[in-house]
């Protein structure tokens, strides 16, 4: 994903430049908290100060920014109202400045922070602009819009679609890189309004593009405007697969099994950073700190933990790419085998008795180092999760999903989910297995359901009571077929807004083969691995479209054998036709997932003569699978490991924000500032 990477960094450099920071120019780059993640995977800091950016700052700290005469300051920020508000109250404070400060919003403009600005009597002060930052490559295979939770709650709960013009406008960007996409598969209402909506945009750009007074915003400046140029002459992905999350709402309610899963569960990974323990990270201050707290630990036993933001980059870290898509239980193997190999390398220095061998091992030295660094940061984290994955309440949370998913309802299983509420467990905890228990068990008994209910309002507060109805309107949270005069009020305006999943789970576990019974964890051959013997109902979906895992070879027609002279039959060489990406020969399989409709779609080449200029790429097989509403980090996973299987075909993920259950859960929990109306 080079080239996103270098679009970002270009997009960037060409704000400031449009700011008037050039090199030597004293100028200050103050960065949104959220977004300085995302602007690190693209842009450089040598770039940044070959542009004359002399310092970043984050937005927490803008008051810290001395006002000047001389000093250009740009802003990047959320268009939020909160961002908004503190940039109006230090320029509020900064007369001084000589230069106007430039305010970069990413992706786009808002309109009410506009107006923020506007009622603050600052407007004068300040030059507003977009920056157009909306796809982040956190990985060669993964690419995030980084919308968090809001797109689930937007398009599910709120049935809000407006969310899908930027992913329209992200797909335009995308093949503006890398070629168009000619094959379009989808699932569900908001996949195919999408679609529509790109195919709808692609030729508006087609349109204009054509015009010679037009230029278009996609692609780079050329002497041209033909389509051709906005879209170049490759095919770097030859399919899309387009998933509402609705498909599969029961893999994010799971808890992931794999080690970046559970990183993300127990630590929070936000755009490939993690906030972890200060002990963790390996420098010299850090460990003579460590030493002088174990000296005064039983002096300060309550003295309050530091934690620093570190970067879980597969580009440098190789030790996570190693780790990230194991199944947790193998981690500590893998921790142990380089352990010693740092080791032996390490022991090595005794060997060397030459000055050319010694000079050799201090080449070494400096990689050697940087292992044992990422050796300790990976050795905490797995640590701090195993003391989690020890603790009895997630022993019992995994053993209930595992039975319930194998369908294995025994009464306990109720009485342990009241027992949660009863001791006040948290509650995005409490909601996720509770869910989960009622989705693939098609709901919950309407007595038992009705003293949940009961129990959860009065144990954390009466404004959950929207929070259930939330709940209930996505059919996370259903009654079997009888009803309950506590369920009636719940219910009141529209129903549930997605077909109840009651049936639907039940009949996709053995036409979909979510349930694997043996599972060798070490050495896994299916991708029911990551949650140690369930596959994710929305992965095997993708592997019957593309045939390949499970399904390879399903939906293909049979070769016939050549027949000889004699009449014996000989081999045939392959024994099916090539498998194209498509829902012919599965629509069953499709037709028993929840999530709406299947359908496919076509959308022709720019250039007529694309497809003999392309002709080196018959081998390149590469399937961009973006999910709507967020996917999980187990899910990446799952293709990723598809990806190094039998087929050839490659898949790389694009996704409106990471997802875990607890983060589904909680974008529909009702904040008392909802319900109150306050801000």
């Amino acid at each position: 994903m080079e080239l996103l990477r270098a679009h970002i960094s270009q997009t960037l450099l060409a704000a400031l430049s449009r700011a008037g920071v050039s090199a030597g120019s004293k100028a200050v780059l103050v960065v949104d908290g959220a977004l300085s993640g995302a602007l690190s995977l693209g842009v450089e800091a040598a770039a940044l100060r070959s542009a004359g950016v002399e310092r970043v700052v984050a937005l927490a700290e803008l008051r810290s920014v001395q006002h000047s005469a001389t000093l250009r300051v740009v802003v990047v920020l959320r268009p939020t109202l909160k961002e908004a508000k503190a940039v109006v109250d230090w320029l509020v404070v900064a007369a001084s400045l000589g230069h106007p400060v430039h305010v970069l919003f990413v992706p786009r403009r808002s309109l009410v922070c506009e107006r923020v600005f506007e009622d603050a009597g600052v407007s004068a002060s300040v030059v507003l602009s977009a920056l157009p930052i909306d796809i982040l490559p956190l990985d060669d295979d993964l690419l995030s819009l980084e919308l968090d939770n809001a797109a689930f709650r937007q398009l599910y709960l709120e049935k809000d679609p407006s969310c899908l013009h930027s992913v329209a406008k992200a797909l335009l960007k995308l093949q503006a890189l890398h070629g168009i996409i000619p094959k379009i598969l989808g699932k569900g209402t908001n996949a195919h309004t999408l679609a529509n909506l790109m195919l709808r945009m692609r030729r508006e750009v087609d349109a204009s593009s054509s015009s010679p007074e037009s230029s278009s915003s996609l692609s780079s400046p050329s002497s041209s405007n033909s389509p051709f140029n906005v879209f170049p002459p490759k095919m770097d992905f030859d399919s899309i697969i387009i998933l509402d999350r609705t498909v599969d709402l029961v893999t994010p309610l799971c808890m992931q099994l794999t080690y970046e899963g559970l990183v993300d569960e127990v630590f929070g990974i936000k755009t490939t950073f993690v906030q972890v323990n200060e002990s963790f990270i390996a420098t010299p201050a850090n460990q003579q700190q460590q030493q002088a707290t174990a000296t005064a630990s039983t002096n300060t036993p309550n003295s309050p933990i530091k934690t620093k933001k570190v970067s879980l980059n597969p580009v440098i870290d190789k030790l996570y790419t190693q780790l990230r898509d194991l199944n947790f239980a193998m981690v500590g193997a893998v921790l142990n085998q380089n352990a010693r190999r740092i080791q032996d390398e390490v022991d090595t220095r005794h060997d060397a008795k030459t000055i050319s061998q010694i000079k050799d091992f201090i080449g070494k030295l400096g990689g050697l180092e940087g292992d044992k660094a990422f050796l300790k940061l990976h050795t905490s984290i797995a640590e701090e999760i195993t003391k989690r994955t020890q603790d009895p309440d997630f022993n019992k949370f995994l053993e209930l999903q595992q039975n319930v998913l194998s369908g294995n309802q025994i009464p306990s299983q109720l009485d342990y989910l009241e027992e949660m509420v009863d001791k006040q467990a948290p509650l995005l905890q409490t909601l996720r297995l509770i869910s989960l228990y009622s989705v693939v068990c098609g709901g919950i008994k309407a007595k038992q359901l009705e003293l949940l209910k009961r129990e959860i309002i009065q144990t954390y507060g009466i404004h959950h009571l929207t929070t259930l109805q939330n709940l209930h309107s996505l059919s996370l949270l259903t009654s079997l077929p009888q009803t309950s005069a506590f369920d009636t009020p719940l219910t009141v305006g529209t129903g549930p807004t997605i077909a109840p999943l009651k049936p639907s789970f039940a009949n996709l576990r053995k036409p979909l083969a979510v349930i694997v019974d043996d599972i060798d964890e070490q050495n896994p051959t299916d991708i029911a691995y990551v949650y140690s013997g369930y596959a994710p109902a929305s992965v095997r979906l993708v592997e019957a479209a593309t045939g390949v895992g499970k399904f390879l070879g399903v939906g293909t027609a049979p070769i016939k054998p050549a027949v000889r002279m004699g009449g014996t039959a000989s081999p045939a060489r392959g024994a099916r036709k090539e498998r194209k990406v498509s829902w012919e020969g599965v629509e069953e399989l499709a037709r028993v997932v929840p999530g709406g409709a299947a359908f496919e779609m076509e959308q022709g080449l720019t250039d007529p003569n694309f497809v003999a200029r392309s002709s080196v790429d018959k081998e390149r097989k590469t399937t961009l699978v973006l999910f709507l509403g967020g996917c999980t980090s187990t899910e990446v996973s799952s293709l990723r490991f598809l990806s190094k299987g039998k087929g050839g075909r490659q898949f790389v993920v694009l996704t409106t924000g990471m997802l875990t259950g607890s983060r589904m859960i909680d974008s529909l929990v009702e904040k008392v500032d909802n319900v109150t109306g306050e801000l």
